[in-house]
């Protein structure tokens, strides 16, 4: 506190004002009772008790119009409990394990086996990047790459490998199936489909391209378009996991 302000405690005819937030606070206050902010050099002195008394009834009568004021530690929880909110409806689109090895589903396509180590996933792809300058015929290095750019977010240097890959590849169906994630991610819907739907004329029975289209088609507002891709994938096999996901799908939607 100020020495001013240490000269009033114990003075009840006076009280502190809070610059910030107006509260006024009894004398040998440390901090404000309105807003918990520290009173040293953010208060002055009134000296009648009329005036606080005053603002004081004005205070409350407001409060009676504007309902209670909200503590910072409550709008604390709210926010968290909307970004909790916010994190479950992303985990609705469903989280699980893809059936096949490698192929990337959109519910699997968020979970990036590098985020616990940015800087070293990224450093990989810099060293892999410049492995592939030194050979570029090394498709495998190139798809492997293409892959850890997908999943370090790196969507458009994905794509770019991914393509380089089919030109020399066109009948892995697998790849076609990843790129077409890639599309997704960047919100080229028409893209994302035409991808996968190859992926499909190569493989009839990949159940993740089925299974990805759907969620495409619920992406362009198409829920009957995206229940019947939904439905092949149960009749590819009933009895997988992502066959149990596309059951909750049709479900829920």
């Amino acid at each position: 506190m100020s020495e001013k302000n240490n000269n009033i405690k114990g003075d009840i005819n006076k009280y502190i004002a809070c610059d910030l937030c107006g509260e006024y606070n009894p004398s040998g206050s440390d901090s404000c009772k309105g807003c918990g902010v520290l009173l040293e050099g953010r208060s002055h002195i009134v000296e009648s008790t009329e005036e606080a008394e005053l603002t004081t009834e004005k205070k409350n009568e407001a409060g009676k119009l504007t309902g209670k004021k909200i503590e910072p530690v409550k709008l604390y929880y709210i926010a968290f409990g909307f970004l909790l909110i916010s994190i479950i409806l992303m985990f609705i689109g469903g989280v699980f394990d893809s059936p096949q090895p490698g192929v990337k589903s959109f519910s699997n396509m968020n979970q990036n086996p590098h985020s616990h180590d940015d800087m070293a996933a990224f450093q990989k792809i810099s060293d892999m990047e410049n492995a592939l300058k030194a050979d570029p015929a090394n498709y495998d290095l190139m798809l492997d790459l293409a892959h850890l750019q997908n999943d370090s977010g790196l969507e458009e240097k994905a794509i770019e490998n991914y393509l380089k890959y089919l030109e020399n590849f066109p009948s892995n169906a697998d790849v076609w199936v990843d790129l077409g994630v890639c599309y997704y991610k960047i919100n080229n819907l028409t893209e994302a489909f035409n991808t996968m739907q190859k992926g499909i004329e190569i493989n009839p029975s990949h159940q993740i391209a089925h299974f990805n289209i759907g969620i495409v088609k619920m992406a362009e507002g198409k829920t009957d378009e995206a229940k019947k891709w939904w439905k092949k994938v149960i009749e590819i096999n009933p009895d997988n996991e992502i066959s149990k996901k596309a059951k909750e799908f049709l479900n829920t939607h």
